[in-house]
């Protein structure tokens, strides 16, 4: 805090508020001496003495410089005893105590020069110069100026050279500066790169992986469905040629015992309700109808003209159907069809069709009612059931 004290003295000595400048001296000198800080106590009370010589109050001034070179003095601190005498020398030459000017300044010089002080030694040769004016002695004075500009000159081109040493070696520190910064940035940038390159690797690779499994999952239920539908196929197939040879043995059986003729009288279905053996007796007749005249075949086919066919009231026909086969007469009709599909389809001579002009031949009035149908009945879609039969 002394130090700033003493510091913010100087700023107002030098805006021109000596009072408050003197002021914050006497503070400063006041707290350095509590802490016993010799150095700031005489630093404050040289800028005191300094303010007052300014003011003219030269009596104090000299009592508060001595004061100050005292206190250098027991510090052993050669500059600031060079500071004092030199502030001193000055209050003297207003004083025209040519003598101790001369002193001071002489002792300065020796001590200036001990330290190498070269700005203390340009303030003594323009004091001894002062002092040889006023004195009259004009050749000295001269010498002195002469020294003085000559030494003024070469602190100023030391000066020079050390500031634009300072300014080059600044210039040189910055472009390095900038270019280790540039460096960072551009390696920076390369990490940058190197960081997201290996995460979009990482991604890559993951994703070439999730991808695999997807496709090694979607082969393995491709392989297995067609595995399934391949099998379907051998089944439906087995059931076909089971099929045609159940119906050759039962018309064999029913041409040997003559069970029923082509055409049966309605009467004997004449009752309310038809018998057991009635409806066993029409089971047959429908089979063998359905078998050998294959009507089913057309696709206005209905169970009215199954019944003008046979001669048998539509609600017997009806009732057999429901009871006997278990189904209603469109699942009926249906069933035929899809036994026709697998045969027209596994027939070599039939692999030219298309699906559609397949199902419009076996009664079906579109393709989609042929595969909805087809599929329900086998678990395959008849493309594939076709393709598979190559």
């Amino acid at each position: 805090i002394a130090y700033l004290y003493n510091n913010i003295g100087i700023v107002y000595s030098n805006i021109g508020e000596k009072e408050r400048g003197k002021d914050f001296y006497h503070k400063s000198y006041t707290i350095a001496k509590k802490h016993n800080d010799k150095k700031c106590m005489s630093l404050a009370i040289l800028n005191l003495g300094n303010a007052q010589y300014l003011e003219g109050d030269y009596q104090n001034a000299l009592e508060s410089l001595f004061q100050s070179l005292k206190l250098s003095e027991v510090l052993g601190d050669k500059q600031g005893i060079a500071n004092s005498m030199g502030s001193i020398s000055d209050v003297y030459l207003k004083l025209n105590n040519y003598d101790k000017v001369y002193y001071y300044l002489n002792k300065v010089l020796l001590i200036a020069k001990e330290i190498n002080a070269n700005e203390l030694i340009k303030n003594v040769y323009r004091g001894l110069y002062l002092l040889n004016k006023e004195t009259g002695n004009p050749d000295t004075a001269l010498k002195y100026q002469s020294l003085y500009y000559q030494l003024n000159d070469s602190i100023y081109s030391l000066e020079s050279k050390n500031k634009i040493t300072e300014l080059q070696n600044k210039y040189l520190f910055e472009k390095k500066e900038q270019e280790i910064k540039l460096l960072e940035t551009e390696q920076e940038l390369k990490d940058t790169q190197l960081r997201n390159s290996r995460i979009w690797l990482l991604v890559l690779i993951g994703g070439i992986v999730v991808s695999l499994f997807f496709l090694g999952l979607i082969y393995f239920q491709m392989t297995r469905k067609n595995n399934a539908n391949k099998e379907l196929v051998r089944k439906n197939r087995e059931i076909v040629k089971s099929e045609e040879y159940i119906r050759e043995c039962l018309k064999s059986e029913q041409e040997k015992k003559h069970v029923i003729e082509k055409q049966i009288k309605v009467d004997k279905y004449s009752a309310s309700t038809l018998t057991e053996e009635q409806k066993e007796d029409l089971k047959l007749l429908i089979t063998k109808t359905m078998d050998e005249e294959r009507l089913y075949l057309d696709r206005n086919f209905t169970i009215d003209v199954l019944s003008k066919h046979l001669d048998v009231s539509r609600t017997y026909i009806s009732q057999v159907i429901n009871e006997v086969f278990q189904m209603n007469f469109n699942n009926f009709i249906n069933e035929y069809r899809i036994k026709e599909a697998r045969r027209v389809l596994t027939d070599e001579a039939n692999k030219n069709l298309t699906i559609e002009t397949i199902a419009l031949s076996i009664g079906f009035g579109s393709k989609s009612s042929f595969n909805s149908a087809f599929k329900r009945y086998t678990g395959i879609t008849p493309s594939f059931y076709m393709k598979s039969s190559k």
